[in-house]
């Protein structure tokens, strides 16, 4: 049920930050002159090795203060402690994605400057000259 969803969710949200990450590269050579995907997306992978291990900690920090004992057997755990684990994984967990969108919604790239942009690219790969105000 809600963790299909969840996972959807997530999928594509990673799916558009790939995608989202090459159009960036793009717009760089066309701005700037170069190709550096590769610092682009090593990066995104270091980003996304210090996000997973501070997650780790935050998750062993939280499960040590909603007081959830190591090794603890699920039919023992108190409710209460049910209720304050759900939180924890779920609206908490969720905040960093929340960032994310929040910093997504500043990408600069729109239908007609992704066009431009490609143009502009294909342009100079062939050796022509892209559409006017591209290159």
């Amino acid at each position: 049920g809600s963790y299909g969803l969840t996972a959807l969710c997530y999928v594509t949200f990673y799916c558009c930050i790939l995608s989202m990450l090459g159009d960036v590269a793009d717009l760089f050579e066309q701005q700037r002159g170069g190709r550096l995907e590769g610092v682009f997306f090593s990066t995104r992978l270091l980003l996304l090795k210090l996000t997973s291990a501070l997650g780790h900690m935050v998750g062993g920090y939280g499960l040590k203060i909603i007081g959830l004992a190591p090794h603890s057997d699920p039919e023992d755990v108190p409710v209460a402690t049910q209720h304050k684990l759900a939180f924890l994984v779920g609206p908490l967990a969720a905040l960093p994605a929340l960032v994310g969108i929040v910093f997504m919604c500043w990408y600069p790239i729109n239908k007609i400057q992704h066009q431009l942009s490609r143009h502009s690219l294909e342009g100079d790969i062939h050796g022509e000259e892209g559409p006017e105000g591209c290159g």
